[in-house]
């Protein structure tokens, strides 16, 4: 991960969800990390755009072009539907294990 504002945003550690307001998939996912008491920080890119080469580069590394974009740590799991999925195999808990975040399953 090159761009400085990128690295401000995205940690281990932490969750991080690039969302818009209006999105109802970005609404399910945050709603869904709120029930399972995940703590997590957000950018709303419909109030906060990134710069072209900057939300490029957000692209390239999340492996998406849509909204949400949730990073586990450094990684980038997808979207809400990856989300869900990760909950229903069990691996966004153990995911959440390694980078040392809390949640209540």
């Amino acid at each position: 991960m090159c761009n400085q504002i990128l690295k401000k945003l995205i940690k281990p550690g932490q969750v991080f969800v690039f969302s818009g307001a209006y999105c109802p998939f970005c609404i399910i996912a945050k709603r869904t990390l709120s029930k399972y008491k995940i703590e997590y920080k957000e950018r709303d890119l419909s109030e906060e755009p990134l710069d072209s080469h900057t939300r490029k580069q957000l692209n390239n590394l999340s492996g998406i072009n849509t909204i949400p974009k949730i990073f586990i740590g450094e990684i980038c799991i997808g979207g809400n539907s990856a989300l869900q999925e990760m909950i229903s195999t069990g691996e966004l808990f153990d995911l959440l294990d390694e980078e040392n975040i809390s949640y209540k399953h």
